[in-house]
């Protein structure tokens, strides 16, 4: 069963000087509140929108698929990591076992062939011009 995890943006910069906190063993703990829009990680407050969940999938060199990522394939295609209901997946790496409900060009990645390049929160030049 694979580890739940969640990062978000701080409003104020850690003491560390990093703008992501991420929820971990020790401190597993996130609030989120719809309807104003709040949201803590870890008691620190972070960017509601900026809330993300770990796919449980690594990249090439080993570094964590956070949904919000930006990906670039083995074919050079830039794809924004996203959960995708319908498929109670991860976009680009959903997989229908071969019964071919899932045969959308996205679904065919294996974690382990791409990189992370950078998220749709701080790189979004990143996707002009990219498959999304």
């Amino acid at each position: 069963m694979r580890e739940i995890k969640f990062r978000g943006i701080t409003i104020e910069p850690l003491v560390s000087g990093e703008n992501w906190i991420y929820t971990d063993d020790e401190m597993p703990e996130i609030y989120l509140n719809h309807v104003d829009k709040l949201a803590y990680i870890n008691m620190q407050a972070v960017r509601y929108d900026s809330v993300t969940q770990c796919t449980g999938f690594k990249d090439i060199n080993g570094r964590e698929i956070y949904e919000g990522d930006i990906v670039l394939t083995s074919l050079g295609q830039k794809i924004v990591v996203k959960y995708y209901k319908l498929y109670a997946g991860y976009i680009p790496f959903v997989s229908d076992g071969g019964c071919g409900c899932c045969s959308d060009d996205f679904t065919r990645y294996n974690p382990e062939h791409v990189k992370v390049i950078g998220n749709i929160f701080e790189n979004p030049e990143l996707l002009e011009d990219a498959d999304n």
